[in-house]
């Protein structure tokens, strides 16, 4: 197989450029764009917070550079994302005049940026079909070898969930969550989560030790449990090498309530995998950026 380019970033693009965003019940408001894809655009320098804002729809006005034409266009969006002075929009239907303009800019700015072009788009496409196609074989795989390996339990797949491409992605919610992020050639990462007494029991088996509590106040039950998504994610990115060589995994960070206070992409897809075990109840997800 083809190696694949360094770092694909094909659907998100560096842009800078006015923004006006017009809020239905809002009002307008105008930042500056931070980067584009097909899907959606992060703008920024804002002149007000659009926090809590999430899902409200509106009407994104720029101009886009396009074979050495400037075009004035109108997307729909709708709020995906709110920071402060920062939103990130997701694109709603466009008409095929709009899509063609901004596909063509895309195209063009990949190809002066990162060398990049339109048969690497389509190689990376293909790999990306692939990881979905073999996730739910190789995390319950990596999931199970871990738990042999490390803690001498068995551990059953129940069921498998894969995000469609229509669906918004969410982070999983639970008591733990342990998560490691992917860089590199592949955007996303790894989560572990649990019921608390679960993951007590899981950082206990692998640790070796009683640790009685698993919160903030017991940094070792933490780590512990941290460790082991730290190890899920190394084995699961050994087994995806022929599609993406060049992950790189971030240390492991473990929260009590939320998925470690990430902003995620919408964008992002995922594939989930419940287990049993003697220890009780948990997940592991892999979600990445398509």
């Amino acid at each position: 197989m083809t190696t694949p380019p360094q770092r694909r970033r094909h659907w998100r693009v560096p842009f800078d450029g006015n923004g006006r965003l017009v809020l239905q019940g809002r009002g307008e408001l105008v930042g500056r764009c931070i980067d584009i894809s097909r899907s959606g655009l992060l703008l920024g320098s804002l002149e007000a917070d659009l926090v809590g804002h999430e899902g409200w729809p509106g009407e994104l006005h720029l101009q886009l550079p396009s074979q050495g034409q400037l075009h004035d266009l109108a997307l729909p969006v709708r709020v995906q994302r709110a920071l402060e002075k920062a939103v990130g929009l997701r694109f709603l239907d466009m008409d095929r005049l709009i899509f063609d303009r901004l596909d063509g800019f895309l195209k063009e700015r990949l190809a002066t940026t990162n060398g990049s072009s339109e048969a690497d788009m389509e190689q990376y496409e293909m790999q990306i079909r692939m990881l979905r196609e073999e996730l739910p074989e190789h995390l319950p795989k990596a999931c199970q070898e871990m738990f042999a390996a490390f803690m001498e339990q068995s551990v059953r797949a129940v069921s498998v969930q894969e995000q469609t491409e229509y669906q918004d992605y969410v982070p999983p919610a639970a008591e733990l969550i342990a998560t490691v992020h992917f860089r590199g050639e592949l955007e996303g990462g790894l989560h572990v989560a649990s019921p608390l007494h679960v993951g007590l029991r899981i950082a206990e088996a692998f640790g070796g030790e009683q640790y009685g509590t698993v919160d903030d106040y017991n940094p070792e039950a933490l780590d512990a449990f941290g460790e082991v998504s730290n190890i899920l994610a190394g084995l699961l990115t050994q087994n995806l090498a022929h599609l993406f060589p060049g992950i790189h995994l971030t240390p492991p960070t473990v929260t009590v309530g939320q998925a470690g206070g990430t902003l995620y992409s919408a964008r992002m897809h995922s594939v989930k995998v419940f287990f049993h075990s003697s220890m009780g109840p948990f997940l592991t997800e892999c979600y990445f950026m398509p």
